[in-house]
């Protein structure tokens, strides 16, 4: 594959905070503590402290996480190397997407495994390990229960409530066979079904086969997978959880931060409640509210009788695995369960962190350095023949489809279909006009304007019917170049938040993974455009 590079002020989909951070515009500077930048890195480690203790029970559960697995040697080491002081962690999340979803799920791990080696190179004094954090507490099973592939969609019906990895998946057997179907028959689409098979076994829950099937894809790499939903884990965050319940701190953090945000030119990223916790039963996961000195769980508009304040005191103690952190939460309970160093995130996630630095400092909790992911547009063989054919150019594949035609259209007819030259010279003939109207009765002036309106309208229209006529005669190219945004665009948005990775693996099986480990560095601060050789 060739590497082609944009910066991101040339790219129209993207935010203008997600493309401010990336130019680290002064404005964003207060809101996060470190350049993303690899000699940074040495004073993040300087201060993020991690308790023996909270290393010790990160060890066992992790490595019971892992039981029964076949662990390649990488993932052993990363494994052995977490109990150390001297190891941290670079990290990524996502929900469990089916099947990992759209292609940013990949672009993300990817670049998180690279940061980890340069790292490694960079500060070989110390260990690092690349994470995937598994946000399968999730409830919103409409988000992750879908694939596109090939212009069909893959959808899993079945609604079980709760957190998305405790779903049973013998309903998702189906749309596996659905899948293993379009992938064909092909030593790649073999690879896949295998790895595919092995992780979605019946026995598995959907956050187990999640688990395995990236394990399955990024673990040769030493990619550690997480699922933080653990009772030891839980347990950590008690004082944070009972503040949210009791002091509710953390809304008047946020909100004062997002008001300075917004003061400063940007716009809010998440609603902050006064209780930022859900209350997980089985197939449930419902918010939890204060109201009238009780607590209750909120399903919908109905609400549960409550506990009272000794009583949700208890259940937390005793059951914490119960209770569930929301976005305003959980950067913060991924910052105390793990040595971490760094978030690699979209420009979303990006945009709801810098939400949270004053919240971290109130709670005494490190702040890791933030780091946008990759983005990256995929452009195959065929698309690249066909943007040759049309003229379109690589950072002009990103221009509005009707801007590529009109552009087309222009350089492709024989008579000009332009009356600028014409509107020029009228423009100044009109001058002349208003000129000699004026000396001779200054009252005819706003006459003259309205004529010289009346005829640039009907040039204008004039100009347009010339266009669709035209238009018309190049039909074909016009059909193709809205196809090629189509398909390279998926109604109208990054093909990375669309379209999955499989059809690329098809194409290039393990190879297009390895490329994308070797290739992806985060730290860069370019938009990434492949074209296949």
């Amino acid at each position: 594959m060739q590497i082609h590079k944009l910066p991101y002020t040339q790219i129209p989909q993207l935010s203008s905070t997600d493309i401010a951070y990336q130019l680290e515009d002064p404005r964003l500077r207060p809101f996060y503590q470190y350049r993303p930048a690899l000699d940074a890195f040495g004073e993040i480690i300087q201060k993020k402290h991690f308790e023996a203790d909270k290393r010790n029970v990160l060890a066992k559960l992790w490595r019971a996480q892992y039981t029964g697995m076949d662990l390649p040697p990488l993932v052993e080491k990363q494994l052995e190397k977490i109990a150390h002081p001297h190891s941290y962690t670079v990290t990524t999340a996502h929900q469990p997407y089916l099947f990992t979803g759209p292609l940013y799920f990949i672009y993300k791990i990817a670049g998180t495994i690279h940061l980890s080696r340069l790292l490694q190179q960079h500060y070989p004094q110390y260990h690092f390990i690349p994470v995937f954090w598994m946000g399968g507490e999730d409830h919103d099973f409409e988000e992750v229960n879908h694939l596109h592939l090939f212009n069909k969609t893959l959808t899993w019906e079945d609604f079980q409530g709760g957190s998305v990895s405790n779903y049973t998946i013998e309903s998702l057997q189906p749309v596996l066979e659905e899948l293993y179907n379009i992938l064909g028959e092909s030593p790649e689409a073999d690879e896949l079904k295998m790895m595919l098979r092995s992780a979605f076994q019946p026995q598995y829950s959907y956050g187990e086969g999640m688990f395995r099937f990236i394990h399955a894809l990024f673990g040769q790499y030493g990619l550690l997978v997480l699922m933080p939903g653990a009772a030891e884990f839980k347990k950590q965050m008690q004082p944070i959880f009972e503040n949210d319940l009791f002091q509710h701190d953390s809304k008047k953090i946020v909100d004062k931060t997002v008001e300075q945000l917004i003061a400063a030119g940007f716009k809010n990223q998440a609603y902050v409640r006064e209780v930022n916790l859900f209350y997980l039963e089985t197939n449930k996961r419902d918010r939890i509210e204060a109201l009238d000195e009780k607590y209750h769980i909120v399903s919908g508009e109905r609400f549960s009788a409550g506990f009272s304040k000794k009583e949700i005191l208890h259940l937390l103690e005793t059951q914490p695995e119960r209770f569930s952190p929301n976005v305003i939460l959980r950067p913060l309970y991924q910052e105390t369960i793990l040595p971490n160093l760094a978030y690699i995130g979209g420009g979303g996630e990006i945009a709801y962190w810098l939400e949270r630095k004053a919240q971290f400092e109130h709670f005494g909790v490190p702040f890791p350095m933030l780091i946008r992911r990759n983005s990256v547009q995929l452009i195959d063989t065929i698309s690249k023949e066909k943007m040759n054919k049309l003229g379109i150019s690589i950072s002009g594949i990103f221009e509005a489809e009707e801007e590529l035609i009109k552009a087309y259209v222009i350089n492709n007819t024989e008579v000009s279909l332009s009356f600028e030259e014409e509107l020029a010279e009228l423009e100044a003939t009109f001058v002349k006009i208003t000129e000699k109207t004026v000396q001779g009765d200054p009252t005819l002036e706003a006459m003259v304007a309205a004529q010289k309106a009346q005829l640039f309208n009907a040039l204008d229209k004039l100009e347009t019917r010339l266009m669709r006529a035209e238009k018309k005669k190049q039909e074909t190219a016009i059909n193709q170049i809205s196809k090629l945004k189509e398909k390279l665009f998926p109604g109208g948005s990054l093909q990375e938040r669309y379209e999955s990775f499989i059809p690329s693996y098809l194409r290039h099986g393990r190879a297009f993974i390895d490329f994308l480990v070797e290739q992806l560095n985060p730290l860069e601060k370019d938009f990434w455009l492949l074209t296949e050789d």
